[in-house]
């Protein structure tokens, strides 16, 4: 009987000794984690901001293909809200509570299966060579006893976190850049093109430098158009003069559309020209510009294949639909290839206004 005593008096020294250091464990935690997203901004703002595409990244999401989501009259942006109610989750609700450029606060409410309140975080900032975003995840809130409690006995919930967004960050990461990765190549064929006046600079260029190259003359032609009070009349473009694949290098016009002719200043870098309307054939790339390549070699199959031939006496065109000045994705780029084409009864012709 003293025994039995003895081990109930030291089970209970025991018990109030865990109790104790139970309870002297902090009461709050904070996980961060950082992963470079090499993709513009706004595209990643995007997939986090909008919780109709947390399925594509999200851990839960993933783990919990049954989890039912309902989302609030704002489902991205400031404000925007939804809930889950998941069998291994529990159930809960986030609500977008900050919204900027460099930042998003969400707040998450849990009800189940305890009631408690999270901050999730997330920042963003260049990295130093501006090729990518640091991409920062966080979530901080408070332990309840219980939480402490088995954080002594099983993967503590700050485990849980620190494995979950580390993991999340990389699904982000993964998804974002097959989503960029997207572009398809369409052959349209025979069509006119409207031609009219634009304004250009022309340069020689090596290849591997065109595109950084013609971005800095479509700044300088709209920073004189601007000057001017000018306004383009259809998309930019840029018109291959002369190629030489030996040497990779090319001589080429970048030109903005102006609706009439504009006498430039004397001594001026930007001129005006004129291409006369014409038949060409073409091919349209929605995706990155990195993929012209294939779109060219497609285009110049196509054209053999049907039974066009190149017009010498004319230059190429690549005209740009969609720019990332707007559209941040790549994917969702837009360019016109035109090769000039002599007349041919062959095929039936469209006609496209540009």
């Amino acid at each position: 009987m003293r025994v039995l005593k003895y081990l109930i008096f030291l089970l209970l020294i025991l018990a109030i000794g865990l109790a104790i250091y139970v309870a002297v464990q902090p009461d709050d935690y904070k996980i961060i984690k950082t992963r470079v997203i090499k993709a513009p901004l706004p595209l990643i703002r995007s997939h986090i901001d909008d919780y109709t595409k947390w399925a594509q990244w999200g851990v839960w999401n993933l783990n919990d293909p049954s989890m039912q989501i309902t989302y609030g009259d704002r489902f991205k942006g400031d404000s925007a809200s939804c809930r889950w109610n998941s069998k291994i989750y529990g159930s809960g609700s986030v609500l977008t509570t900050y919204y900027s450029k460099d930042s998003i606060s969400q707040e998450i409410h849990y009800d189940s299966p305890q009631k408690e309140t999270a901050r999730r975080f997330w920042a963003f900032n260049p990295t130093a060579n501006g090729e990518g975003i640091i991409v920062t995840a966080g979530v901080e809130g408070s332990f309840s006893f219980t939480d402490k409690f088995l954080a002594i006995i099983k993967r503590s919930r700050e485990q849980n976190y620190e494995r979950d967004y580390s993991k999340e960050l990389h699904n982000l990461d993964s998804v974002i850049d097959q989503n960029m990765k997207r572009y398809t190549i369409d052959i349209l064929g025979p069509t006119e093109y409207g031609g009219g006046f634009y304004l250009y600079q022309t340069v020689s260029s090596k290849f591997n430098e065109l595109t950084t190259t013609t971005d800095h003359i479509f700044t300088e032609v709209s920073a004189f158009m601007e000057h001017n009070n000018i306004a383009a009349s259809k998309n930019p473009f840029i018109r291959f003069i002369e190629w030489d694949t030996n040497e990779r290098t090319a001589i080429v016009s970048a030109a903005i559309p102006v609706n009439d002719r504009i006498v430039t200043p004397k001594g001026s870098s930007v001129l005006c020209g004129y291409i006369p309307p014409g038949r060409y054939f073409k091919t349209k790339l929605y995706g990155a510009h990195s993929n012209s390549k294939e779109a060219w070699a497609k285009a110049m199959e196509g054209l053999e294949k049907q039974g066009y031939t190149i017009d010498p006496d004319r230059d190429e065109l690549e005209i740009y639909i969609k720019c990332p000045e707007n559209y941040p994705n790549p994917a969702d780029l837009e360019t016109d290839i035109y090769i000039p084409i002599l007349n041919t009864s062959k095929e039936h012709t469209t006609t496209s206004i540009l």
